[in-house]
Parts: C-alpha cells; sequence; structure tokens
C-alpha cells in the first residue's frame, strides 16, 4: 500500500503526536521526512530488488473505494472471487485521522509539563 506524499506525511507527524511527545510542527516534519516520503522510488527499490516477484501497488486512499478497504486490495490480487467476498464482513475503521479538535488538543498536551499519564487521561477527555 502506498500514499500520495503529502497525505503520507501528514499521516506520520499525527502518528508521531499520538504516540510520542514530538514538538515539531507539521511544516518542520514535512520537510524534516520528506526524503522518506518518496514511496514511488521505494516501490521501484523493491521491485529491481525482487525481481523474480511481481510488485503490485495501490493507493491506501483508493481502497476507500473497494469493500472491505484495504483487504479489498489483496483480495483483487489473489483473485478471491465476488461471491466469496459478498460473505465477509467489514471490520469498522480504526487508526482514523483525528478531527482538527483532537490534534490541537494533542498540542497542547505536547506542549504541557504533564506526565505522560496525566496527559492520556486529559485526552481521553478531549
Amino acid at each position: 500500500m502506498t500514499r500520495k506524499q503529502q497525505i503520507w506525511l501528514a499521516s506520520c507527524h499525527t502518528q508521531h503526536l499520538r504516540t510520542s511527545r514530538i514538538k515539531r510542527p507539521a511544516d518542520a516534519c514535512n520537510k524534516a521526512f520528506s526524503p522518506s516520503a518518496r514511496l514511488g522510488q521505494v516501490i521501484k527499490e523493491c521491485s529491481d530488488a525482487l525481481q523474480s516477484s511481481k510488485v503490485v501497488t495501490a493507493r491506501t486512499e483508493d481502497s476507500a473505494k473497494i469493500r472491505p478497504g484495504l483487504w479489498g486490495v489483496l483480495l483483487d490480487i489473489a483473485g478471491y472471487s465476488a461471491s466469496n467476498r459478498d460473505k465477509l464482513l467489514s471490520a469498522p475503521d480504526v487508526n482514523k485521522t483525528p478531527t482538527p479538535a483532537l490534534v490541537t488538543a494533542l498540542l497542547e498536551v505536547i506542549g504541557s509539563d504533564l506526565n505522560d499519564n496525566d496527559a492520556r487521561m486529559k485526552l481521553n477527555k478531549a
């Protein structure tokens, strides 16, 4: 799975906000991590290294248009029949992009003197 560069960078920043107390604003993270966001180049390098194997890519954003989401891409690659696919239940969305209000709350907590436990408690109320 791959993503558009700017979407991937924004997602990385949000994940860092969620899992660590990174204090870099999004634009600074985008600048620092943009060399690693060359996902097309990463795919080419993988494909070159795996010449005897077929490398298939799909954009994460596009998977929202098919059933059952990300798994649908893998089912397509595997040739899983539509009749069997219709029997599958879709899992609920998880790890969605947080709302702007939650991002604001994350940034406030990260910039605070709260310890990690108190920070988590505050965020659970946000």
